[in-house]
């Protein structure tokens, strides 16, 4: 990506936006995944892929210092669909963004997978900050088992718990991986750990997804509704019936 300062018409802090990239890197799996439910559920894909839209993620500080992680370097607050008008004086060159985005997009659909639909673009927004200070480009796909991607009662609840988890999990500091086991219809879980002068992502035991229902309950994301306190039940759920 070119650098923040060449493609916004805003200024920038020097140190900020690596530290951001890294974080939303590290924590790719659960981003990406937001990016879907969330372009889904508020306002659906074909309107917010044809009528450009961009996602807005709200970001704060952590309270304690992260010691280097990068899993731990922001907290998120929150995430909406944004419109060019509603994020306003945000953005300069709106324009030249929404071209890089269906550049990927085409990059993305050169080959083409069932589920995959479009990508879109998120800015973040540190709290209190008078400007964006990151971007990226996030995949978005579509309901995996479905024709259409209406939200309706059975879908509703099972897309807001997944937001939750994926967003509990970025703030826990428990990060998200594909799995490669195709029995397994929920992700890996893990943590990053330093090795020498490096941070490498580890794979934790299962009764990581305990840990992190129990935060979710602690802090007041609430337990899964659709499926119960398990979290791996709702990406269980996504993946087998919606």
């Amino acid at each position: 990506m070119e650098r923040l300062e060449e493609s916004l018409d805003i200024p920038a802090p020097i140190a900020l936006p690596p530290a951001i990239l890294n974080w939303v890197e590290a924590h790719r799996y659960a981003f990406s995944s937001i990016a879907s439910y969330v372009t889904i559920l508020h306002g659906g894909l074909e309107r917010n892929l044809t009528t450009p839209r961009a996602l807005a993620f709200l970001l704060s500080l952590p309270q304690e210092a992260p010691c280097g992680n990068p899993s731990k370097k922001f907290r998120l607050l929150g995430v909406r669909v944004a419109t060019k008008e509603e994020l306003g004086s945000f953005v300069g060159n709106w324009d030249a963004w929404q071209e890089r985005r269906r550049e990927y997009q085409d990059k993305l659909m050169d080959r083409p997978r069932r589920v995959l639909a479009g990508a879109m673009l998120g800015f973040f927004i540190l709290k209190d900050s008078p400007n964006i200070l990151s971007s990226n480009f996030f995949p978005v796909c579509r309901l995996p088992r479905r024709d259409s991607n209406d939200v309706d009662p059975v879908a509703r609840p099972v897309l807001e718990d997944l937001f939750l988890t994926c967003m509990a999990s970025i703030n826990a500091g428990l990060v998200l991986r594909l799995n490669n086991e195709g029995d397994k219809l929920y992700p890996d879980i893990g943590v990053f750990k330093r090795r020498k002068k490096k941070w490498v992502w580890r794979k934790q035991p299962e009764q990581t997804w305990t840990t992190l229902a129990t935060y979710m309950d602690a802090v007041g994301y609430g337990l899964c509704t659709s499926t119960g306190p398990d979290p791996r039940l709702v990406f269980a759920k996504y993946w087998a019936e919606l």
